[in-house]
């Protein structure tokens, strides 16, 4: 009879992992297109970069995450510019599913640790809440590389517990863990969490169960992690050759690299700050929580762990059972957690311990339920509970298109792309267009440090042979200005050519600067002085010479509406010193109807009322002499729609604009 259950058990256990194969290649391809954050800021850069090694032209093009190892972003470079979706996200799910078959021999090596010489119906319980995993699914088919480096992490594992567990002491298998561990490592320093985990786990296991005699062994294990990382730390050598600092731009309070502030940088917003609020991390995590997590996500396990560890405690049962195995890995678990939420507390950078969740569950039920069919009782129950809680997070998809033109259907302009130039880039996410562009261009990055602003600085003043341009995402192009005034181009002595474009994720703008100073011109025929807000979808694009306009919300069927105290339009070249015929049409909404609304242009202004049913007007403004780039309209009073009773709108509505054109008289 055992040995039929122990048979049937198999089955299914080939069968899940089977079946969890087809089903996750179905999952990424319901979900569609990746075009999560990091991906459109720089792991598609990063791998480009890697590839045609643009580290000698390009300064920090992407922003501080330039800094990290392109070594990660790689597989998603290759796969998303080479092959069509859906097969380019299969191709990273393959990669990120060998987590599944290593998950399962890992669970066996847990069931010898327990007594089971064969597969049982509780070990596939474990399984199937090992692989209750949110951020690990949240990660598969995307260009994340925590799921993609989980597989590496879980073979170290399992070497591991080939030689703790007896099995097989020869060194080899803490040299290979090891090894895993150092590459991990050098693909991603986060994962160095693990690599301390482990080895603290190694020596206290040997430790614990009266094994001094292999502590000298285990140093094989010390020697694989550091030729693991070896093998990747070029990255490094090259951050401290030319940024002074082998992590740079983190940890500068103790490398003091010249090029950022001296301090050791952290995203303070995955931070505990206590006890209390860790234990309603635990809590709410069960239902819903976005404490670790831009996205929110929802995994009982934890909540589960942390009911089951007291209760373990309080009926004084033993958890390991005499297993080294049992305690290496529960002790790994616990020190992988502990460092985690001390120096990351970042949910998706703790995917590889996430996955074993499950068989700490399945330790800690059978710790408790001594009878075999209490314990399968026990974890069927917590299963249920987990499953009806789990919520996975999106991190950013869209439907594919017959007419895709490429992963982003991004479709720069051929006079852009075709020529070389300088780039100031500005904002984020801009680096996926990187790639699109000449590929003799040079790229910087603005905003990551005072001292990086600067070199990028000296840079242009010393190399002027190509073109300058400066690139953004429409709703960052209003200060283009300002940031260009840093490198001495103003609008007294230079114009901004520029061009409007957009991909399924934004619309952007990219300007030349020309040193001969323009104006606006001067016939309303002219595509460039009429802005008309009444388009809608792919051809609602600003007219080119408009670099960028704030205080609008998104486009909309039929206009925009204002967000904001005032609308801001800003020209890439002066508007001429003379009279300006200004004709704008729009719906006033709420208490706005009637009221003036003030449009500025340089030294002069006019009023505007619009009726809620929508108006067009004509004023006539004289901007006074000099350059004059400006135009700005003054809402009198925004309004959120909840206040009305209209609907639970957070937008601060004044104005829904339909067209705004200029005639030079």
């Amino acid at each position: 009879m055992k040995k039929n259950a122990a048979t049937f058990a198999r089955f299914a256990t080939s069968w899940l992992i089977a079946g969890l194969y087809v089903f996750v290649f179905w999952y990424v391809n319901s979900r569609g297109i990746d075009q999560n954050w990091d991906l459109l800021n720089y792991h598609y850069f990063s791998g480009y970069s890697l590839l045609h090694w643009r580290y000698a032209t390009d300064i920090a093009a992407s922003g501080i995450q330039s800094f990290q190892s392109p070594v990660s972003n790689v597989l998603a470079y290759l796969a998303l510019s080479t092959f069509p979706f859906p097969l380019n996200a299969w191709i990273i799910a393959s990669v990120q599913l060998a987590a599944v078959p290593l998950v399962v021999l890992i669970a066996r090596q847990v069931g010898f640790g327990l007594g089971y010489n064969e597969r049982n119906w509780s070990e596939i319980i474990a399984l199937l809440l090992c692989f209750l995993a949110p951020l690990w699914w949240s990660e598969l088919g995307t260009s994340f590389a925590d799921a993609t480096i989980g597989p590496v992490i879980l073979l170290g594992l399992y070497f591991c517990g080939n030689y703790v567990s007896g099995n097989d002491k020869r060194r080899r298998n803490i040299f290979f863990a090891g090894l895993c561990f150092g590459l991990a490592v050098g693909i991603k320093l986060t994962t160095a969490t693990f690599a301390v985990a482990v080895v603290l786990s190694m020596f206290a296991v040997t430790l614990i169960k009266g094994r001094p005699s292999e502590l000298l062994r285990l140093g094989w294990l010390v020697v694989g992690i550091a030729i693991g990382f070896a093998l990747l730390a070029w990255w490094n050598i090259y951050l401290l050759l030319n940024w002074g600092s082998p992590l740079f731009p983190f940890y500068n309070a103790v490398f003091e690299s010249p090029f950022f502030d001296q301090y050791n940088w952290r995203d303070m917003r995955w931070r505990f700050n206590s006890l209390n609020e860790f234990a309603g991390f635990i809590y709410d995590a069960a239902f819903m929580t976005g404490k670790t997590s831009e996205i929110p996500f929802a995994d009982a396990r934890l909540l589960i762990i942390g009911i089951l560890v007291p209760v373990t405690i309080v009926l004084r049962r033993s958890v390991t059972g005499g297993s080294a195995l049992i305690a290496f890995l529960l002790t790994f678990v616990a020190v992988s957690f502990s460092m985690w939420s001390l120096l990351f507390a970042y949910q998706r950078y703790l995917i590889p311990v996430e996955l074993l969740f499950g068989l700490v569950i399945w330790i800690l039920c059978r710790s408790i339920g001594r009878k075999e069919s209490l314990a399968l009782a026990l974890l069927i129950g917590l299963f249920g509970v987990s499953i009806i809680k789990f919520s996975v997070p999106d991190w950013g998809h869209r439907a594919s298109t017959e007419n895709q033109v490429n992963a982003f259907n991004l479709e720069v302009p051929a006079s852009i792309a075709k020529s070389p130039a300088r780039y100031l880039v500005v904002g984020f996410p801009v680096g996926y267009i990187l790639p699109f562009l000449h590929p003799d261009s040079r790229f910087f990055g603005l905003g990551v440090s005072r001292q990086i602003d600067r070199l990028i600085g000296d840079s242009l003043s010393k190399d002027d042979a190509l073109p300058l341009r400066i690139l953004a995402k429409e709703s960052d192009a209003i200060d283009f200005w300002k940031i260009l005034a840093r490198y001495g181009v103003n609008p007294a002595h230079s114009s901004l050519d520029c061009q409007h474009f957009r991909s399924a994720v934004d619309w952007y703008v990219v300007c030349e600067v020309e040193s001969a100073n323009a104006v606006v011109p001067n016939t309303t025929s002219d595509p460039a002085t009429k802005i008309d807000f009444n388009v809608f979808g792919m051809n609602s694009k600003l007219p080119d010479q408009v670099i960028g306009v704030s205080g609008l919300s998104i486009r909309e069927p039929f206009g925009r509406w204002s967000d904001s105290g005032e609308i801001v339009f800003v020209f890439g070249k002066c508007i001429p010193s003379r009279k300006v015929k200004v004709t704008v049409s729009g719906h006033a909404f709420g208490p706005n109807a009637g009221l003036p609304f003030g449009l500025f242009i340089g030294d002069g202004h006019a009023e505007i009322m619009f009726s809620e049913s929508g108006s067009t007007h004509e004023v006539y403004i004289d901007p006074g002499e000099g350059c004059h780039n400006v135009v700005r309209l003054a809402i009198p009073n925004k309004v959120f729609p909840a206040q009305l009773g209209l609907a639970p709108d957070a937008r601060q509505l004044g104005v829904k604009l339909g067209a705004l054109s200029f005639e030079f008289i």
